[in-house]
């Protein structure tokens, strides 16, 4: 689809520009000037293609082709609809759409009618709020992010509660008394034992050994909310004191979306979170005392009101990058600074704890906000992530032009000199005429992001994909490798990469009698030197297709510390990951 390829120009945050910037390998389209907060995306109908939500509208691939959902009050200069999170609610395999009413205080699934033809129809999920946002996590721990959690106001003065769905119905689960727990949430594995917790503002909430018993789950108090930024705030300054409130004390950081990530490799989850309603990107850095203080790092202050951000591999370098943006007039009475331009951009994970965070303009100056829901998915299959948000300006598409490098169907023979670096920059390689399609190589990564090996994928003769494993530092021994379900290797020990890829919901091992995972494959050994070359064939995938085993969708290889055992139920005993490779949906 894309004929050019443009270079990128890393701007480093620690000096941000000041002048107006053009877009970084992105063409900005806008899909409606129809006014939204949220931006989704999805394949609704079943055609293959993902399409477009917004709020009271759905969108068809691949001409944009604007269908109804409902009607949506507005309020306040508002539409009233602060998520739209794609789930299949009732198991009829069409995607239903779960919404969040802030004014209206209800959270709503509004089921697909599918093949009829018919309108859509609301459903409540649970007459409770204002609901700021909600988003979609794993908090049963099955390696799938199914579970809605809503992140309540001061004035809802509501409980910490999640969601899940159980044979068609949602399912309400509490684990706190009411409270305010702040303005922001997340969710993930802050203590590193296997369950994911919900994290807040003023701490996090450990997760229960069975997180569907009823009872509160521990509540840890923390100094986040005191590490919050504001636009006059000095980057250099490592924990300031916060605005004062007068009487009523210190006001709270608004954070948004919270993700739980080791930053800095020294193997504790930090925090990386961005400024709602303030200026602000940043990350808290976990304390070595688990009772200590936590210290606030700067990225980037030079902008405000960055609501929503989403955490994905922008690059496929196997880092987690945080694309995110300004929302448009997020006050009626917003400051001056929450009126300035709107503005897109995505952060590059540094590749070192030395080093700096990059900005990477996709849009500035421009109409493209971030409002309330950044979608990235590769919308046109053409190797790359494109980026779906919409807001008070309308719905946009940030159509990505670079191509990540490790997602390339790659030519019979290999051109290098096209390959080079521009400030610290990969410049993809360009498929050649001819080239073979659905094969490509991919780096491997250790749990600290330095190279490990090689990975290519490629169609095998009689079925399935052939995984050629050029290993060049692992530890001596048999080790077990997976597919795993989801396209990341973030989070501790590459817990971001979900479960096995798993679509027919199988047992695990290839000797397990009922059934393996399709991304269960043989063991593999390194040699004492930390090298090995091996090529391990998986019947159970395709790498192209539209199908629910194919890699196309997305996914994960990682390596096991121990040798699979074929058999134990989920993993084969196979120990601790010690590396992994993106397959980025394309």
């Amino acid at each position: 689809m894309f004929a050019l390829l443009t270079l990128l120009v890393a701007v480093m945050v620690s000096s941000p520009h000041t002048s107006p910037a053009t877009a970084e390998g992105f063409a900005v389209h806008q899909i409606d000037d129809t006014q939204s907060e949220t931006a989704a995306v999805a394949d609704l109908n079943n055609d293959g293609r993902l399409d477009i939500i917004a709020a009271e509208y759905w969108y068809e691939a691949p001409g944009w082709t604007k269908h109804p959902l409902r009607t949506i009050q507005r309020a306040s200069g508002y539409v009233d609809d602060f998520s739209d999170l794609p789930i299949d609610v009732d198991g009829d395999g069409y995607i239903d759409i779960v919404q969040d009413a802030y004014f209206a205080r209800r959270l709503e699934w509004l089921k697909n009618p599918g093949k009829s033809g018919s309108s859509w129809t609301v459903n409540l999920i649970d007459a409770v709020g204002p609901t700021e946002f909600a988003f979609l996590v794993d908090l049963n721990n099955d390696g799938k992010p199914l579970e809605l959690l809503p992140q309540f106001t001061r004035a809802a003065n509501q409980p910490a509660t999640w969601y899940e769905v159980v044979n068609g119905a949602w399912v309400k689960h509490t684990v706190s008394d009411a409270k305010f727990f702040g303005h922001g949430i997340g969710a993930g594995d802050l203590n590193r034992d296997g369950r994911a917790d919900i994290i807040t503002p003023t701490g996090w909430l450990e997760a229960a050994r069975d997180p569907r018993a009823p009872g509160n789950w521990t509540f840890h108090d923390t100094n986040w909310a005191q590490l919050g930024t504001t636009c006059a705030q000095d980057p250099a300054a490592a924990a300031p004191a916060p605005p004062s409130r007068g009487p009523a004390g210190p006001a709270l950081a608004e954070f948004g979306y919270m993700y739980v990530r080791d930053i800095n490799n020294d193997g504790r989850p930090d925090i990386l979170t961005t400024m709602g309603h303030s200026c602000g990107v940043l990350w808290l850095e976990a304390p070595a005392d688990q009772n200590g203080a936590w210290s606030r790092h700067v990225i980037d202050d030079s902008w405000s009101a960055a609501h929503a951000a989403t955490l994905i591999d922008m690059n496929a370098d196997g880092r987690p990058d945080l694309v995110t943006g300004k929302r448009a007039q997020i006050h009626s009475d917003a400051a001056p600074t929450e009126r300035d331009r709107l503005s897109m951009y995505w952060y590059e994970f540094p590749r070192s704890p030395s080093a700096s965070w990059t900005r990477h303009v996709i849009e500035e100056g421009g109409k493209m906000g971030g409002g309330l829901q950044i979608a990235v998915v590769d919308l046109d299959k053409d190797g790359d992530l494109d980026i779906v948000s919409g807001g008070k300006t309308g719905l946009f598409v940030a159509e990505n032009r670079t191509r990540s490098l490790s997602v390339f169907r790659e030519p019979e023979q290999r051109n290098d000199a096209v390959e080079r670096r521009v400030t610290n920059q990969l410049v993809p390689r360009v498929p050649a005429p001819g080239a073979r399609l659905g094969s490509y190589t991919a780096d491997l990564y250790d749990a600290k992001f330095a190279t490990v090996g090689k990975a290519r994928f490629t169609p095998a003769r009689d079925g399935g994909v052939n995984i050629a494993l050029d290993i060049t530092s692992l530890p001596p021994g048999e080790h077990g490798v997976h597919l795993h379900a989801v396209p990341s290797c973030g989070g501790t020990n590459f817990a971001d990469a979900g479960g096995h890829f798993n679509p027919t919901n199988m047992k695990h091992g290839l000797q397990n009698p009922e059934g393996h995972h399709a991304g269960d494959m043989d063991n593999f050994t390194v040699n004492a030197d930390g090298t090995a070359k091996v090529t391990l064939t998986v019947k159970g995938v395709t790498l192209g297709g539209g199908g629910v085993n194919s890699l196309a969708n997305g996914a994960a290889l990682v390596i096991h510390a121990k040798a699979d055992d074929m058999k134990t139920d989920p993993s084969g005993n196979s120990g601790d990951r010690i590396a992994c490779t993106v397959i980025v949906k394309w």
